[in-house]
């Protein structure tokens, strides 16, 4: 790139076998950081080079130490997402996948206050980058609230930001899936696209959504793009995918002609990524609140009709009835409705389809909006402006009140689901009894019949020993 000089620079080694889990991410910080403070020392010392402003990604740790080289320099952070309860609530209430839910009420205390006390270690190195920031950008204003409130005086809220021109309705995209499967737009065409195909995507909810879509929408076909292995949460128990674990669910509930109409396309290009989302009539969304996932907006902006999971991220730019449909996160029955529902309706899909690129054209589009907005931030921070320029404020209290919503919604989910494991273990145990009951009445019919056929024999031989004594007949 024109004006830009790389300099490279290497790790000098890794971390410390066998540290503390909790300490080991903190030491993996500290070595970029001094990796990255030995290189500034030498630009510094040997060529004499003195930057105004330096930007990082909060998360890495390379510019841990560069305010100690150069000291006048404004530092501008990006990307950090600062972790707290509700950080790790989704998983915590995952019906049937999160280990919390097979716990006691004490042992769970015991594990979320481990939780709580890896995620004040994670956001340690946060922690001192922070006190050395002149400035913080950040893509959603959900972000922005798990923040303490002395960082959020220097947080600027700008999205990333997509090329809604590039991503664009496309009438004459077409695809071919192995077996000679053609796809134009037009057909029941469902996507699903991830980084990798786990829980903390969704992918639970999506699969235990095929049975029932499936069996409604017989020329429906189900796109699902991602990578098989492993994601940013643990394997299954047994070891395998979580995408092999949850086939094995889901496989035994649908005939094979169905299971025949969903494909596993892998982690594609970007290019057929887009083609994907061009092809379908329904888009479906499923991920746990982490952060607002450009796939989401991509598929707005190719005017997808969006299904998407409840979670504050998404509510920023999702309108429920308006841009796409909002649905609690782990109802599976209902996002197969749903989406069933949107493929015999077209108008409808239309209407959420254009709104919702109308949507991301107008607060997502880069070169209109995000990337202008960044380059004022960058701006700002480099005439050390304190309060640059006016920035979307986070609702710290209605972000958190979303969340505990979240929350209530996924107890009230795994309540629903452990009080139907008790009902089928109390309608096992009904069936337990009555088969006692009818082992034990079995039993006493077989006593009456032994003890008749004992009768039986007793009048017999007194027959033979009558019939012996008596007189011949002459």
């Amino acid at each position: 790139m024109p004006g830009v000089q790389v300099h490279a620079y290497g790790l000098p080694r890794g971390g410390t076998p066998g540290a503390q889990g909790w300490v080991a991410e903190l030491e993996l910080r500290a070595i970029r950081g001094e990796a990255a403070l030995q290189a500034a020392l030498a630009l510094r010392d040997e060529q004499g080079f003195a930057p105004h402003v330096m930007l990082a990604h909060a998360g890495l740790g390379d510019s841990l130490f560069l305010k100690a080289v150069w000291p006048g320099a404004r530092l501008g952070l990006w990307g950090a997402h600062y972790h707290d309860a509700a950080s790790a609530r989704h998983a915590d209430h995952d019906p049937g996948l999160s280990p919390l839910q097979a716990l006691d009420a004490a042992a769970r205390a015991r594990a979320e206050a481990l939780v709580q006390a890896q995620l004040r270690m994670r956001n340690a190195q946060l922690d001192l980058h922070l006190r050395e920031a002149d400035g913080l950008l950040v893509p959603t204003d959900w972000q922005a609230a798990r923040f303490p409130a002395p960082w959020r005086e220097r947080l600027w809220v700008a999205h990333d930001g997509i090329d809604t021109e590039a991503l664009a309705p496309n009438a004459q995209v077409r695809a071919t899936l192995p077996g000679d499967v053609a796809l134009a737009p037009g057909d029941e065409v469902v996507s699903f696209v991830a980084r990798s195909l786990e829980p903390r995507r969704g992918l639970q909810v999506v699969m235990r959504a095929l049975p029932r879509l499936l069996a409604q929408r017989p020329a429906a076909r189900v796109l699902i793009v991602g990578a098989e292995g492993p994601g940013q949460g643990p394997l299954p128990a047994d070891g395998r995918s979580w995408k092999q674990h949850l086939i094995d669910e889901v496989l035994p509930q649908m005939p094979e002609a169905d299971w025949q109409r969903v494909h596993f396309l892998g982690p594609l290009p970007h290019a057929h990524v887009v083609a994907v989302l061009q092809l379908a009539a329904v888009h479906v969304h499923w991920a746990y609140p982490l952060a607002l996932s450009r796939s989401l907006l991509e598929a707005m902006s190719t005017g997808c009709a969006v299904v998407a999971g409840d979670t504050a991220p998404v509510r920023e730019v999702l309108a429920d009835g308006e841009t796409g449909r909002l649905l609690e996160f782990f109802d599976a029955e209902a996002l197969a409705d749903e989406v069933a529902r949107l493929l015999q309706a077209p108008a409808e899909r239309q209407r959420l389809g254009a709104q919702a690129r109308q949507c991301v054209q107008a607060r997502y589009d880069l070169h209109g909006v995000c990337l202008p907005r960044q380059l004022q931030w960058l701006q700002a921070l480099a005439d050390g402006a304190a309060a640059p320029a006016p920035a979307p404020t986070p609702d710290a209290a209605q972000a958190l009140r979303a969340e505990l919503a979240w929350a209530e919604q996924a107890r009230d989910q795994a309540q629903q689901a452990a009080a139907l494991a008790q009902a089928q273990l109390e309608q096992a145990g009904r069936a337990r009894d009555s088969a006692e009951a009818g082992r034990q009445a079995a039993d006493a019919l077989l006593q009456e019949a032994v003890q008749a056929l004992a009768g039986v024999r007793q009048l017999l031989e007194a027959e033979a020993e009558a019939m012996e004594a008596a007189p011949p007949l002459v």
